[in-house]
């Protein structure tokens, strides 16, 4: 087998491959012929993994009749790569830039260093990424625990990937690895490819493995790991159906987004925009709470051991399906109380946290108390941030998690329940809440 030069590293130790060497280039010659996957073309039309790529080819050019056997790449490592990992596990690793050629496939390194700074406490992580010129963006993020950019070859990285706990990248190579090796890995795809094409599920798996054989089931006993593959195919008009397929950012040429947004001085695709930190620590936290990994995170971030929870109105309704995942005791108010008497009185109960929550205001998603954990610590309060005339801070009275310690009991309006709390200490909630509208002056 003939590869592009440093991809033969890619089949050492495969017990399937003879030999795999560099490509001498146009000057092959005999029965060789060089390996395409135009199912591409039809990506958006034909429901089929990339898997099917070079496999359809290869019958079409051998006139052989190769099917799917496993909805993964084909990997191995030598017993020696097994007993010495670069670096000692438990680590995560991620890579934040990306490829000149593929500028729409890189997310804001804004949102890189909030993911990292908010479970960075939970878990180290090791950021990973090319040292050609043709790779950007791939600048140290703060709180890293280990920074291997440009300091691994191809198979060290392979060795990186086979002793981690797990995976967090765009659509690359990266991925494709974890997948050989049935890792987690959270996926920050937007909208550029349709998910079918790209997507390691257990959904993509059945669709995939029915085209070799119709009747195809996930086996008993099936240890199989899935990825959390974030896209936004059907949620913006662009990628309505299908993958848009733009690569640039900027230049002159026809494949370049067309909704670019500015995210603290950086250009990205509104797709890449719509996938926030929250979303992507959400998906990593979510394979230890489902049982796919087998040890927890360390857990550093501050651990409530009594939180009270005030709702009103029609917020008791998303409270049924999750309270199985919330701990403490749950009060709930009729709208018609008044909120400070309310509040108040939960103050009494003496709990450590009090998570009060008005009529229109519910979570985005069921991790979001895990992901408030890793912020709050200590005397804070967390919400969307408001400020009086006279330069006083409160939060939005629709939401808002506090240490009860906190806040003022003795308070007779809603803004002064916060006049003890160090604005230091006052923590912005992102967009893991929705939030009723609610006149300031109306509170």
């Amino acid at each position: 087998m003939c590869v592009s030069a440093g991809s033969e590293h890619v089949y050492h130790h495969n017990p399937y491959i003879v030999k795999a060497y560099p490509a001498p280039g146009k000057g092959l010659k005999g029965q060789a012929f060089v390996a395409h996957y135009p199912l591409i073309k039809q990506s958006n039309q034909q429901r089929k993994h990339f898997l099917w790529g070079f496999i359809e080819y290869f019958n079409q050019k051998l006139h052989t009749n190769i099917k799917l056997t496993d909805f993964r790449p084909d990997l191995h490592v030598s017993e020696s790569e097994k007993a010495s990992p670069l670096i000692q596990p438990p680590y995560w690793v991620f890579l934040s830039g990306g490829k000149t050629d593929f500028q729409a496939k890189i997310w804001a390194r804004k949102y890189w260093q909030q993911l990292i700074s908010m479970t960075r406490k939970d878990i180290a992580w090791v950021q990973c990424g090319g040292g050609s010129k043709n790779h950007i963006m791939h600048e140290q993020i703060d709180g890293v625990a280990h920074y291997m950019v440009k300091k691994t070859s191809l198979r060290d990285f392979i060795r990186l990937i086979y002793h981690a706990d797990g995976v967090v990248c765009a659509i690359t190579a990266a991925m494709h690895i974890a997948a050989g090796f049935n890792k987690p890995c959270v996926v920050i795809a937007g909208g550029r490819e349709p998910w079918w094409w790209e997507a390691y599920t257990n959904q993509n798996r059945v669709n995939n493995m029915r085209i070799a054989d119709p009747r195809w089931q996930i086996p008993k006993g099936d240890t199989y790991v899935e990825h959390a593959f974030l896209h936004t195919i059907d949620k913006l008009q662009c990628c309505t159906g299908h993958g848009c397929w733009k690569s640039k950012i900027s230049g002159k040429t026809g494949s370049n987004c067309k909704q670019v947004v500015d995210v603290a001085g950086q250009r990205i695709p509104k797709c890449l925009s719509m996938i926030t930190p929250e979303m992507v620590a959400e998906s990593v936290f979510s394979y230890y709470t489902n049982g796919a990994m087998a040890h927890k995170p360390i857990t550093t971030g501050y651990q409530p051991k009594h939180i009270v929870y005030g709702l009103r109105g029609k917020s008791v309704q998303w409270l049924q399906r999750i309270k199985g995942l919330l701990s403490g005791h749950i009060d709930i108010y009729d709208p018609s109380a008044d909120r400070l008497t309310a509040i108040r009185e939960l103050i009494a109960k003496k709990s450590d946290w009090l998570v009060w929550f008005e009529e229109g205001a519910y979570p985005a998603h069921d991790h979001w108390l895990r992901i408030a954990q890793l912020d709050m610590a200590g005397e804070s309060v967390k919400g969307r941030i408001y400020r009086t005339e006279d330069d006083r801070f409160y939060l939005h009275p629709g939401f808002f998690i506090a240490a009860t310690a906190a806040l003022n009991v003795e308070a007779t309006t809603y803004i002064e329940l916060f006049s003890k709390v160090d604005r230091a200490k006052m923590l912005p909630v992102g967009e893991e809440i929705h939030l009723p509208i609610i006149r300031p002056c109306g509170i």
